[in-house]
């Protein structure tokens, strides 16, 4: 299976995306897109990562990653197979044996740079809370307990639709059980092993346009003194005519230049230090067209000015108008942008700060630490105002009786009514004594005070059978 090759330009910026190797009945392409969206950064996005990660819930991150299948002269009836092929970068060690990766159709667009957890793009114009996807799953593969690899899914159906015309928002990439523990790096289209869309075909037509790549100078960055060598390689399922290659310098045609079928060679003579724009056009036999769009900076190393006639200033802001001098280059260490003066005046050129990085999963709980030193006793505070007269309280229980007190002495005798004297039978001048002979009226003259009715201790005056006599009490 054709394999894409390892060197990538850093700075290569491709204005659609180009199969990396074309041959007749098979085709490997390489995606316009992908990135990981991540629960735990809901609103961050990671579209600049050279390896994707999958993991588990609470920390979950997903894997989005789109083809432009536009530009490709296919029919779907001479479709035979379509594979997604991922690069296996590593796993820990808490990844399951047998973990279900499964794949989804994404139902809603989105950008590599601007989707996140909750955002298909940057302006939130596609909310999606953790991405819109089918719910069934195209192809599930189960990733073995190995440390690298690669890794294949079944797409054919999926393919055959979006060149039939269905919509191509690209594919979703998630664990079928996110509970479940485990992280799993891919790599990205940003990285050494890019994702391959590989398709099977039985055209007899040519079908994808070529691919273009800058070979000289490495990573956009050409050092001089000039004379300096400029190299293209591009190559298709068919030869290409080498009139058919175009290139361009800040909208200039190249014209010291030699073309063959499969590359271009360029001398430069002259260039003005700074950062300048190479464009580099290949239309093949089919009338497929690509285009190559990569900024060059050149540093001349002519001047005895520390090996370079530009010098580089960094501080924290914009640059002021009387640092440094024309051809110069300034960068802001806080946001990034880079300057080049010209003119006098400093003009904004690029920035080197990509998006924020996806938080790593958490680390382990931290040793206890020390007690701290105890405190001394507080000084004791003042004492509070007396509080208000709380409620009056229930009345207590009934104390026991009293001991009896001592017998008091006889009171003075009262007046006896006259009803009194009638209930004892005597006349009104009589009163009623006891002798020998019992109870009896006896005139009032005759009787001694106090003894007329006096009985002994323990008795008491009773009228019995109309007599009234001492009887006890």
């Amino acid at each position: 299976m054709p394999r894409a090759p390892a060197h990538r330009p850093l700075l290569a910026l491709l204005a659609a995306c180009l199969p990396l190797t074309a041959a007749a009945g098979s085709l490997s392409l390489t995606p316009d897109g992908d990135t990981l969206i991540a629960a735990e950064q809901p609103t961050v996005g990671a579209g600049r990562l050279a390896v994707l990660t999958l993991q588990s819930a609470p920390a979950t991150q997903r894997l989005l990653v789109h083809f432009d299948l536009s530009r490709l002269s296919l029919d779907a009836a001479h479709l035979r197979s379509a594979q997604l092929v991922f690069n296996l970068d590593y796993r820990n060690g808490a990844w399951q044996r047998n973990e279900d990766l499964d794949l989804h159709r994404l139902l809603a667009p989105w950008s590599e740079t601007g989707a996140s957890w909750e955002c298909g793009d940057s302006r939130c114009s596609v909310p999606w809370r953790g991405g819109h996807f089918a719910r069934d799953h195209s192809d599930r593969l189960k990733v073995f307990d190995h440390p690298g690899g690669v890794l294949q899914w079944d797409v054919t159906a999926d393919v055959a639709a979006l060149l039939a015309g269905a919509d191509n928002h690209g594919w979703l990439l998630k664990k079928s059980h996110e509970s479940s523990g485990g992280l799993i790096a891919l790599g990205s289209r940003e990285g050494a092993n890019p994702p391959r869309l590989v398709l099977s075909f039985d055209s007899p037509f040519d079908v994808a346009p070529p691919a273009v790549r800058l070979h000289q100078p490495a990573n956009g960055l050409l050092l001089g003194p000039l004379p300096a060598a400029l190299e293209v390689f591009y190559q298709d399922d068919q030869p290409l005519d080498p009139a058919a290659v175009e290139l361009h310098l800040d909208d200039q045609p190249l014209a010291d230049c030699s073309r063959s079928h499969t590359a271009a060679r360029c001398r430069i003579e002259r260039l003005e230090p700074g950062v300048h724009q190479l464009r580099v056009a290949v239309t093949d036999a089919g009338g497929h067209r690509s285009e190559l769009r990569q900024p060059l900076l050149y540093l001349d190393g002519s001047d005895a000015d520390a090996g370079f006639a530009s010098r580089w200033h960094a501080f924290a802001g914009p640059p002021s108008d009387g640092l440094g001098r024309d051809r110069d280059f300034y960068l802001d260490n806080l946001s990034g942008d880079i300057y080049l003066k010209q003119a006098a005046a400093w003009r904004w050129q690029s920035n080197l700060r990509g998006p924020a990085g996806i938080a790593g999963p958490q680390g382990p709980a931290g040793e206890r630490g020390a007690d701290g030193y105890r405190g001394e006793a507080g000084v004791p505070g003042m004492v509070g105002a007396p509080g208000a007269t709380g409620p009056r309280g229930a009345p207590g229980p009934v104390g026991p009786q009293g001991a009896p007190g001592p017998q008091g002495p006889p009171g003075p005798r009262g007046a006896e009514s006259d009803t009194e004297l009638a209930r004892s039978g005597c006349a009104v001048d009589q009163l009623l004594t006891f002798s020998a002979q019992g109870w009896q009226c006896t005139a009032r003259a005759q009787v001694a005070p106090l003894t007329a009715l006096a009985c002994a201790d323990g008795q008491g005056l009773r009228r019995q059978e109309g007599v009234w006599r001492c009887a006890d009490r």
